[in-house]
């Protein structure tokens, strides 16, 4: 009797606490993961969006850098391409000038030639030639 009384005691107190360790995995399944996996995917995106943000303005300084360096070096009258072009279209010795320079560089199967040697057979910039 006595050790039957000590086996339900000893029952009773597993019991119990199978219980509150039960109680505990259920509170963790269904509040601490799904926490914990919410809290992660904030990170997450509040990372993204910020170094998304960071490259963006890095990008947008970059180039608005270079086209402000592309505009100051022109005189302010030809500082856009429609001033160039009526300035061009003004002035036939420029358009002259220009043309002779381009006549000395090679002929355009030279061009290709001189390419395909740097990027190789292998490139998908190859160009076949007749």
């Amino acid at each position: 009797m006595v050790l039957n009384t000590i086996l339900a005691k000893i029952g009773d107190f597993l019991g119990r606490k199978f219980k509150l360790i039960s109680d505990k995995f259920a509170d963790i399944i269904t509040n601490v993961i799904p926490q914990a996996k919410q809290e992660a995917i904030d990170a997450s995106k509040t990372y993204t969006d910020n170094k998304c943000t960071v490259t963006l303005n890095e990008s947008k300084a970059y180039t608005n850098t270079q086209i402000t360096n592309l505009i100051n070096g022109a005189p302010e009258a030809l500082d856009t391409l429609k001033e160039l072009a009526d300035a061009i279209g003004k002035n036939g010795d420029i358009i002259t000038v220009i043309n002779n320079t381009l006549n000395g560089i090679g002929t355009y199967e030279e061009f290709v030639a001189a390419f395909n040697d740097q990027v190789g057979k292998d490139s998908i910039f190859y160009e076949k030639t007749a």
